[in-house]
Formats: structure tokens, C-alpha cells, sequence
């Protein structure tokens, strides 16, 4: 089952809504949406088969009862793999191949990046783009906004359901039931948390961003829940032609305050305003004709000119990548 209160537009790399400096700056969305997913995490492997699936057939094929042979999974996860196509903003509304989707499958820019996720520079690109199309109103919310609020990184199941339960609220929409927003969350942890067996081994990594190592399972427990606690050392691995890549895709105009970078990638990359702020300084020595660092009167902004989209930009940057 889908909750949802408005009908999503999806595109490549949207952008959230900020307000101006001196207005709410709390993070808002305008459409929410839980569930979905039919409690499966997304499999490393199943991106990949629903848009072969796609390609060849359309979204429609998902509504098949020969979806079931042509994916080899059961009828649940043909319906979850939809979902996570949609997510990670691989299809638009329409079902049609957005320009992300390059990373995995040929498309009319060209042929496969990556099309087996070997890397993880796609996997942190699927992670940007899972939060900024808000598909999954989670992500931005555990990301961005949740953490707002904390002084720490630790977090129990129960402390996100609270909070997100006052940010519904806070937003003046209707709630889905508490079944649907547990699911959800645990659904998210999955994506992100290697699970430990009764062996106390790890299982093998099968769902799709547990390389990324942005979630940790802690040994303490508070109210005999486990503590998670979020990795701010997981970044590090981000390279330089990555972190620009995802520095463009916050400009919808040639210049943006720190704060408003920091909103739109700092959080979801699990930085501090120092460490997000050593990262961009670099950036635009590295890429002067690109980028521009600006400090006036205290007043921080980057400046970016660029003519090429993120993903191109990525892909020349990094020319193992090319094909």
C-alpha cells in the first residue's frame, strides 16, 4: 500500500524548496509519501533488472502477471521493484528513462556507466538522488531534518517515529498509520545497515547502499532498543570529481549560500559545517572555472558556471568511467 498526499513529479535532481534567510528555515516538502516498497529494502540486483524490464517493455510490464518470470522474483518484490526505480528517480512519472539512469542502463546520453553498481560513486549518487526526489518522504526527512534537532548521531527507531511524527503534524498532513511509518523506517535501516546473523557474523551485503557504511549497528541499547548511530567519517571516500558533481546539483541559479549547500548535501553526507566547508573551499581551487568561493561582510555564497549537466561533468572528470 502507497501513502501519499500529492501526486510526486519526478526529474533528475530537483531541488527542495528554501526559504529566504530570515524566514522558516525548517525543511518542508510538499508532497509526502510512506510505503510502498512492500517492506523490501532495494537488492543490489534489482534496479538494474526493472529497467531492463523497462526498456523493453514499459512501466505497464510491472502490472503483468509475466513480470514474475521476466524479474525471477515473487509478485511482492515485482511491486517493490517499481517502487525503487521510481525512488531513486531512475524513471520520471511517466515512466520514461530520466538521464540517471545512465549510471546503470544504455540510454539515449549514451551507454552504461556502471551497470552492475560496482562502484561506490553510484551508490552515493543514488543516495543523494533518493533524497532529493522525496519519492520516499523518509530519506529527507531522517537525513536532513531529524538530525537538525539532535546534538548526536545516535539514534533509536523510536526516537525518529516521534520526531517524524511531530514533523507530519507540523506540516498539517494527514498521518499514515504507525504500522506504515515503522515499516518505513526499518526499511531505510535495512537499506543502509549491514545486518548481523545469530552468529554474530555479518550477513552478506545484498541490499543496494549498505557499502556506503552510513548507518552503524551500536552495542548499547536504550529502553531495550538498539542504538544506530549515523557514520561522519563515510564521506571521506567521496573523491573530488564526485563531490563537485554533487555541489551542481544544488544550483538553480548562479550563486547559493553555504547554508543552503549545507542543507542540500551536507546533511545527507553525514558532514559537519567544518568538514562540508574544507570540501567546497577545495572544490573551487580545484575547479576555478567552475566554481567561485565568496565571503563578503560574513555573507558565504558559491558561485557556479558550468555548461555541462552533473552527470556529464562526473563522467569527464573521471575518464575510466566513459565509455
Amino acid at each position: 500500500m502507497i501513502w501519499e498526499t500529492e501526486r510526486s513529479q519526478l526529474s533528475l535532481f530537483p531541488l527542495v524548496s528554501i526559504p529566504p534567510v530570515g524566514q522558516q528555515k525548517r525543511f518542508t516538502v510538499g508532497v509526502l509519501r510512506f510505503a510502498g516498497h512492500e517492506t523490501f529494502a532495494c537488492r543490489a540486483t534489482w534496479l538494474h533488472k526493472g529497467l531492463n524490464l523497462v526498456q523493453k517493455e514499459g512501466i505497464t510490464a510491472f502490472t503483468q502477471p509475466e513480470a514474475v518470470v521476466e524479474l525471477g522474483v515473487g509478485k511482492n518484490m515485482v511491486l517493490a521493484i517499481r517502487y525503487w526505480i521510481y525512488a531513486f528517480q531512475l524513471i520520471n512519472a511517466e515512466g520514461k528513462l530520466t538521464p540517471l539512469s545512465r549510471l546503470i542502463i544504455e540510454n539515449s546520453d549514451g551507454p552504461a556507466i556502471d551497470p552492475f553498481l560496482e562502484s561506490k560513486d553510484s551508490l552515493w549518487l543514488l543516495h543523494l538522488s533518493l533524497l532529493q526526489g522525496e519519492y520516499g518522504s523518509m530519506y529527507p526527512f531522517f537525513f536532513r531534518e531529524f538530525f537538525k534537532r539532535k546534538s548526536s548521531r545516535t539514534f533509536t527507531e523510536s526516537e525518529v517515529l516521534r520526531g517524524l511524527t511531530t514533523w507530519i503534524h507540523e506540516s498539517e498532513k494527514k498521518p499514515p498509520s504507525a504500522n506504515s511509518l515503522k515499516s518505513d523506517l526499518r526499511v531505510l535501516v535495512d537499506n543502509y545497515c549491514l545486518k548481523v546473523n545469530a552468529k554474530g557474523t555479518e550477513e552478506s551485503m545484498t541490499n543496494l547502499l549498505t557499502d556506503l557504511g552510513l548507518i552503524q549497528k551500536t552495542n548499547f541499547k536504550s529502553e531495550n532498543e538498539t542504538v544506530y548511530e549515523l557514520n561522519h567519517l563515510a564521506s571521506k571516500q567521496i573523491n573530488e570529481p564526485l563531490f563537485a558533481c554533487m555541489l551542481m546539483q544544488c544550483f538553480d541559479a548562479p550563486s547559493a549560500s553555504l547554508d543552503r549547500l549545507f542543507d542540500q548535501i551536507g546533511y545527507p553526507l553525514i558532514m559537519d559545517r567544518e568538514m562540508f566547508l574544507r570540501r567546497v573551499e577545495q572544490v573551487c581551487l580545484s575547479y576555478p572555472e567552475i566554481f567561485v568561493f565568496k565571503d563578503d561582510a560574513g555573507l558565504r555564497e558559491v558561485q557556479c558556471y558550468s555548461s555541462s549537466s552533473p552527470l556529464e561533468f562526473f563522467i569527464n572528470h573521471q575518464p575510466e568511467l566513459a565509455c
